[in-house]
């Protein structure tokens, strides 16, 4: 009876092993895949208002008024390089980076800059 048990049990320790490997495989899945946030990037709505209104701010900080006969590309900024977890977030780290551009522009002495956006990327002209 001894050796009929034997390979039962092995048996079912090598069944139990197999569960508890796909059991942790799928464990592991799932909590990689839940703990992954989607990043969000800032909306083509949000990026055309701080093309304007915003940048028009960031410019008289720097120094610098706007004006459509800038034409040489100085800066860019493509939305989907400013993801983050929320679009207020996103809308943030992109607001930080034109900031710098004008602050830097304005230091360079531009006194004048134009700011578009398009395609999902947003301009800087001087």
């Amino acid at each position: 009876m001894d050796a009929d048990s034997e390979p039962a049990s092995g048996s079912e320790t090598a069944e139990s092993d197999v569960d508890a490997e796909d059991e942790d495989s799928s464990g592991i899945t799932e909590a990689e895949v839940g703990e992954q946030p989607v990043p969000v990037t800032v909306s083509e709505e949000y990026a055309v208002l701080l093309a304007t209104n915003q940048a028009d701010s960031m410019m008289g900080h720097a120094g610098m008024e706007r004006s459509s006969a800038c034409t040489q590309p100085a800066a860019s900024f493509v939305l989907t390089d400013y993801a983050a977890e929320t679009e207020d977030e996103s809308y943030c780290l992109l607001w930080e980076a034109m900031n710098a551009a004008f602050q830097q522009l304005g230091a360079q002495g531009y006194s004048a800059a134009r700011c578009a956006c398009a395609d999902g990327t947003l301009m800087v002209y001087v």
